[in-house]
């Protein structure tokens, strides 16, 4: 048989994230590739962990929440091309777990539900097709075999407890206080993120910021206008190929953050989430709950398993929100491809405002060591974390899921200035009042700061979080 993957390279025997990282990226977009294909349409959906099996248990164990699926896999896949499927889909999540130990000692095995190894056989094919075609008689008699991927195949790369054990040692030895001082254990593969401005620290009580930065967190002097406007101008709908499928887990693209100076250099950095490495997880929601809806989106309260952004909030609770357009008066809900791309400029649009929040700061921060500190409190408002979260389900459903607003602690949602007009609102809650003025000086330094180029025209959110902003530019 010709190899599955006739253009990826043959990976080392203990891959490093990068090389292992980049082989999942290229498989991913293999089968991404193959979602709107016009030939074999005999294709399924697999769900993979790392696990175990535990002395007396019944089922495997998953380890370390390491889990990944992909879809428009061929339903007569063999057993050695299913296993390496599964190891590349695996093998990030396995690097960043292990923390440097030599994954070529492991033997992995594939297995299906019940522990069931699954050995290649000759020739080498249908080595889960078993599960997806059902033998049913025909009014006439006959024996006809049809085929249906309704369900996921269940499948588990696995692994022996003594090397387990093996490597939980290992762990121990890592974080021993015997350790050599002049050696460094591995560095973790999760970038730390830090805050973007002194005032993040100065003012907030206390508030993390979950922006990105290196170095420098802005520019010495602001870029040309011509720059910004180009960078603006190059901002387009990402041509996305999403999962066809719904149900409560997700995979889940985390929006990036981006100092200024990075954005005007890298001014597509935000237009595609998905080239990022997801996280996985499990959200919670009501899909009868009536969902609040503005101009082209509606929005639901949800609850994750995990925090989906702990460098911002340690809450699992999370809006989640869709796209809609409107069709003789009524509203349609984007489907497929159609709302991932509506998502990703929703997506964009919030990670330059929350760029553009911060050049505020750094701004005021510059100008205090000149001017000395203010008198009065500043605001500390950023706007939420996000990400855009696609099922793992047969539905495949895509949302856009972003940290949720509370009341009890942000305050009722207000708009603070309208998309339309560029005064702030009158409020009779001195809070919200304090508020509604410092946004209008910040799309006021945003325009200086731009030489005239872009501000952010529409502010809504609670005291401290804002969400849904809108990009003026040129104007």
């Amino acid at each position: 048989m010709a190899p599955l993957f006739p253009q990826l390279p043959v990976l080392s025997s203990n891959p490093g994230y990068t090389e292992a990282h980049a082989a999942y990226a290229l498989v991913r977009n293999y089968y991404a590739s193959k979602a709107f294909s016009s030939g074999n349409t005999q294709t399924v959906s697999v769900q993979c962990w790392l696990a175990r099996m535990e002395a007396k248990k019944a089922k495997p164990t998953p380890i370390h929440d390491i889990y990944m699926a992909m879809n428009n896999v061929p339903v007569n896949i063999g057993v050695r091309d299913l296993k390496e499927l599964v190891r590349i889909l695996l093998l990030p999540q396995i690097i960043s777990w292990v923390r440097g130990y030599d994954l070529s000692t492991v033997d992995f095995t594939l297995r299906k539900e019940h522990w069931i190894e699954l050995v290649a056989q000759h020739p080498d094919v249908n080595a889960i097709a078993e599960d997806f075609f059902v033998t049913k008689a025909n009014p006439r008699g006959l024996q006809t075999r049809t085929f249906s991927n309704k369900h996921p195949a269940k499948l588990y790369l696995g692994i022996d407890n003594p090397t387990y054990n093996t490597i939980l040692a290992h762990f121990d030895e890592l974080d021993s206080p015997l350790v050599d001082d002049d050696e460094e254990p591995p560095m973790s593969s999760r970038t730390s993120r830090t805050k973007v401005s002194s005032y993040y620290a100065n003012w907030a009580e206390p508030l993390l910021t979950h922006l990105q930065t290196s170095g420098n967190p802005g520019l010495t002097t602001s870029p040309e206008a011509a720059h910004i406007k180009n960078a603006l101008m190059l901002q387009v709908q990402p041509k996305l190929k999403a999962a066809k499928s719904v149900c409560s887990d997700f995979l889940i693209y985390i929006l990036p953050g981006a100092s200024w100076k990075t954005l005007i250099q890298n001014p597509r950095i935000f237009s595609d989430v998905t080239k990022g490495l997801p996280t996985h997880d499990v959200i919670f929601y009501n899909t009868k709950a009536q969902p609040v809806s503005g101009g082209f989106k509606s929005a639901l309260p949800g609850r994750s398993k995990n925090a989906l952004f702990p460098d911002s909030s340690p809450s699992k609770a999370v809006c989640l929100k869709q796209g809609f357009h409107l069709q003789s008066g009524d509203k349609v809900m984007y489907e497929g491809v159609s709302q991932v791309k509506f998502l990703c400029s929703e997506l964009n649009l919030l990670g330059w405002g929350d760029t553009m929040m911060d050049l505020v700061y750094v701004f005021m921060e510059r100008s205090e060591s000149e001017l000395g500190r203010p008198p009065f409190e500043i605001p500390v408002m950023r706007f939420v974390s996000a990400g855009l979260a696609i099922s793992q389900s047969n539905q495949q459903e895509a949302f856009m899921v972003e940290e949720w607003i509370d009341p009890e602690t942000q305050g009722p949602f207000v708009k603070y200035i309208h998309n339309n007009s560029g005064r702030p609102r009158d409020f009779e809650r001195a809070d919200h009042q304090i508020r509604a003025e410092f946004l209008s000086f910040c799309q006021h330094v945003q325009y200086f700061k731009t030489n005239g180029a872009a501000y952010i025209s529409d502010f809504q959110g609670g005291l401290e979080l804002l969400t849904d902003p809108q990009i003026i530019s040129d104007p």
